[in-house]
């Protein structure tokens, strides 16, 4: 490496790829000579950027899939905040302008199309909508006709409901969007309705009404069409979902093979034990009839348990040697703040509950899981003596502090033990 190159962190940088909005994406060469993509974003940006960071990391170590852009690391120095992602050699909006005709062929369109709604519908069930579908944020890992695709950029991401403000790019942004109104997990279905017109017909959509009209001289499919007009219904509340439009004529039967769903890679100890956790130590509101439940007692339990959450990290935070403590109690915040939100969609509380309580809870959610992906590679995959040095000093903790902790504090504390204990099975110690 010559002294005039320029490097971030372990990787070389080659040249400037991208630019949009405060960050730029640079094309760089990892330590073993693997081309890269890094995306960078500065810290002096504020507390947008640094929300962006949280929420694509967050995002990132809660789901994986073969269409999404794989994401190799990230990590923050004292001005930016970065991503290192696999490279991939352009951009769907960069390809169309490529061709010729500037449009793309509909068998094209179509594997495309099938495969953003396969990976949206994955999102979805995890409760998470995208809010920035568009052109520039479909990657392409090859630069031919026939690529798959790599969906990026998670800054503007959601997991659950959002707070009605105005997000995303206006030309591909849904109806609701744009009036900063309500709107629901199928507010990305508009922009893929977007996304195939403008790649069939090279220009976006005008509709008449209700009605899309489509230029003269271009033929496409009668199926292309329908797909089309499912996705750019008005109102949102009778708009398809990700899920049953994977069923359309116009996609259906490219579901040859189901993309198997991949669980974060991260499969350290405590998730691996979670499943098998006996429950009985702490009932929890989650776990009761919903007939019992309704939206301010859910609330009350909700701000308690964030509280909770602040106040023992907060704690364990000023011990350096309790550091492992403070990753498996962010676990387990994690942990409980997504089975919550899973069971608050399917239940009426949801519907009593305030948009800025579903922001707090993001806020909250983003919170623990940045702690989880700052010490996962540290604590993230222990062997057996790591995890009897880990359960005798948390017990050491709750025996010393019984007198003058906050009981929730030691009941947590309690229950990470028992993961501990779970973990180790039979052997003796």
């Amino acid at each position: 490496m010559s002294s005039g190159q320029k490097r971030i962190g372990d990787y070389t940088l080659i040249s400037k790829v991208g630019k949009g909005g405060q960050a730029s994406v640079w094309k760089a060469l990892s330590p073993d000579g693997t081309e890269v993509a890094i995306k960078k974003m500065p810290i002096s940006g504020g507390i947008e950027n640094s929300k962006s960071y949280e929420r694509e990391v967050a995002i990132r170590n809660l789901v994986q899939h073969e269409y999404l852009i794989k994401c190799l690391s990230s990590f923050q120095d004292n001005n930016h905040y970065y991503f290192v992602y696999e490279l991939c050699p352009t951009d769907m909006l960069q390809f169309l302008e490529s061709q010729p005709s500037k449009r793309f062929p509909e068998s094209s369109v179509r594997r495309w199309a099938y495969q953003l709604t396969q990976v949206m519908t994955k999102l979805n069930s995890l409760n998470i909508i995208h809010r920035d579908l568009k052109p520039e944020n479909i990657m392409l890992k090859e630069q031919s006709l026939n690529s798959d695709i790599r969906l990026t950029d998670f800054g503007l991401a959601k997991q659950g409901l959002s707070t009605l403000s105005f997000v995303g790019t206006l030309e591909y942004a849904s109806p609701e969007i744009k009036n900063c109104q309500n709107y629901s997990w199928n507010t990305d279905v508009w922009s893929l309705g977007v996304i195939v017109f403008a790649s069939l017909f090279g220009k976006l959509p005008i509709l008449e009404g209700n009605r899309v009209l489509y230029p003269h001289g271009i033929n496409v499919s009668d199926q292309a069409k329908s797909f089309i007009e499912n996705c750019m219904i008005l109102d949102y509340k009778v708009r398809v979902n990700f899920k049953d439009l994977l069923n359309h004529e116009f996609i259906s039967d490219l579901k040859t093979q189901e993309i198997p769903f991949q669980e974060s890679p991260h499969q350290d100890v405590f998730s691996r034990i979670s499943a098998r956790l006996d429950e009985s130590l702490e009932p929890e509101l989650v776990n009761r009839p919903p007939k019992v439940r309704n939206s301010q007692e859910t609330q009350d339990y909700v701000m308690k348990l964030f509280s909770l959450s602040d106040g023992l990290i907060s704690l364990l935070n000023q011990n350096a040697d309790m550091e492992f403590l403070k990753y498996y109690a962010a676990k387990y915040f994690s942990e409980k703040f997504s089975n919550i939100l899973n069971e608050l969609m399917i239940n009426e509380a949801f519907l009593g509950l305030q948009p800025e309580f579903f922001d707090e809870y993001f806020t909250q959610s983003e919170s623990v899981c940045m702690i989880c992906t700052q010490l996962e590679l540290k604590y993230g995959n222990n062997n057996i003596d790591d995890m009897i040095a880990y359960y005798l000093q948390c017990n050491e903790l709750i025996n010393s502090r019984r007198d003058n902790l906050p009981e929730p504090f030691l009941k947590v504390l309690m229950k990470v033990s028992g993961r501990f204990k779970k973990s180790l099975g039979n052997i003796d110690f």
